[in-house]
């Protein structure tokens, strides 16, 4: 059987909308999606994807951008969710 070049739809797939994880617990169907969680956490659904590889190393900005993001000026970013889980000295 060759599928190449059908759709999802020819192919009896639900159409895709965004990537999801899916789960059974107890015998029921759990699915995730990445508005399902940034809605939980009270966080928009957008962003910067940083791609950070070994051979970059240090060199890439984005470790730099991390850190600053999430540890140098925590307080300046009103949904910090690593801010709010330090304990206070």
């Amino acid at each position: 059987m060759n599928n190449k070049g059908k759709s999802r739809e020819q192919l009896g797939l639900k159409e895709f909308k965004e990537t999801e994880i899916r789960s059974s617990v107890s015998g029921e169907e759990i699915t995730l999606t990445q508005s399902n969680i940034a809605q939980m956490l009270g966080l928009s659904n957008s962003g910067v994807c940083l791609i950070y590889t070994i051979k970059a190393g240090s060199k890439s900005n984005c470790v730099k951008r991390i850190a600053e993001h999430c540890y140098v000026n925590e307080k300046a970013v009103t949904s910090n969710k690593v801010a709010e889980m330090r304990e206070e000295p």
